[in-house]
């Protein structure tokens, strides 16, 4: 409607060049670029990464293990398989749940919700 108004973004100030460089790919044909150094370098300040973790494991969270390297600061982009976290067998078990008619929420993993939990409070407890 109005292509004059339209501008592509070709600086960006907040992203890590690592997690930049998906939709600069997908999206952008390489244009975009991090506006300077410190934003392409900057990453996550953990003082107490991955000591701190230890308090957060006992008898009802065991098995968080996963949990040090996704949230590892020198690690800008991480994929975490959440298929297999915390499930006891070997196989795939679809872990989406539907809330039932009349909801327009969709489907609902709440391990995933449990697994996000897990990690913010990670980070909380890591600085």
């Amino acid at each position: 409607k109005h292509p004059k108004s339209v501008a592509q973004l070709t600086l960006q100030y907040r992203m890590h060049e690592d997690i930049c460089s998906l939709p600069n790919l997908l999206v952008y044909q390489g244009k975009l670029k991090c506006a300077n150094e410190d934003v392409g370098k900057k990453k996550l300040v953990l003082p107490q990464y991955p000591r701190s973790l230890k308090i957060m494991t006992n008898p009802g969270t065991k098995g968080l293990g996963w949990l040090v390297p996704t949230i590892n600061p020198n690690r800008p982009v991480v994929f975490t398989d959440t298929d297999v976290i915390g499930q006891n067998s070997s196989s795939f078990q679809g872990l989406e749940i539907s809330p039932g008619r009349g909801n327009d929420s969709g489907m609902v993993n709440d391990v995933e919700v449990r697994l996000a939990q897990y990690v913010i409070q990670g980070l909380q407890v890591c600085g």
